[in-house]
Order: C-alpha cells, then sequence, then structure tokens
C-alpha cells in the first residue's frame, strides 16, 4: 500500500512540476546577448542537463507506472474471469449433486414400494 501512495505521489509531483525553467532555458555563448533582463550564472548548462535528465526519468517512470497498470489490469480481469469459471462449475456441480439426491430418494421409493408390493403379493 505504501508503494502505491510512493508511486502516486511520484507521478503526482512530476504532473505538476514547473517544467518551464527547461522549456524557457536557452544556452548562451560569451558575447551572446541574452534574450531576457537579469544576471547569468556559470554552470546553467550543468542544470539544464540535470533538468532534462530528471524529465526523461520521471517520463520513464511514468511509462513504467503506466505499463505496470496495464499488466495489474490484465490479471484482474484475468483472475475475474477464473473466479466466474469456477464458482459457474460449482453450482452446476452442486446442482447435479442434488438432482442425482433426489433420482437415489425416487428409485428407494419405488423399490420400497415394489418391496412392500412383492411381500404382500406373496403373505396372500
Amino acid at each position: 500500500m505504501s508503494k502505491l501512495i510512493l508511486v502516486i505521489m511520484l507521478i503526482s509531483s512530476s504532473v505538476f512540476a514547473d517544467t518551464s525553467v527547461v522549456q524557457d532555458s536557452v544556452l548562451l555563448n560569451t558575447g551572446d546577448r541574452a534574450p531576457f533582463p537579469g544576471w547569468l550564472a556559470p554552470g546553467g548548462e550543468d542544470k539544464l542537463k540535470d533538468y532534462k535528465l530528471l524529465t526523461d526519468s520521471l517520463n520513464k517512470s511514468i511509462d513504467l507506472y503506466k505499463a505496470n497498470e496495464d499488466l495489474f489490469t490484465q490479471k484482474v480481469n484475468l483472475l475475474t474471469s477464473q473466479n466466474d469459471n469456477l464458482s459457474k462449475s460449482v453450482y452446476d456441480a452442486r446442482n447435479a449433486n442434488d438432482i442425482e439426491k433426489f433420482m437415489y430418494f425416487a428409485l428407494g421409493v419405488i423399490a420400497t414400494g415394489l418391496a412392500v408390493e412383492a411381500g404382500m403379493h406373496l403373505i396372500k
């Protein structure tokens, strides 16, 4: 259960994450004019690569989660159909057993009736 909660938290954090930093990032070389005002910090290229790696990792995690979800759904469907087939087989066997019991009872009644009739015929 805790694994499921962690996976959901991971997916929700990746879905709602602010990726505008990566999308709005541009690589500037020395002497290039910046497309926006502000201060340039050294090491921006490394951070951009880190963001891209993180985004790729999160996308792979989401794909794996979806694949696992599909497998789980298939497993649930298979188990449901097997359970339905098994319960139907048990119901059919129980009904057949009841019919068999009734037939034995009827055969016993007939045999008893015939035995009483034969006994009465022998006494006369």
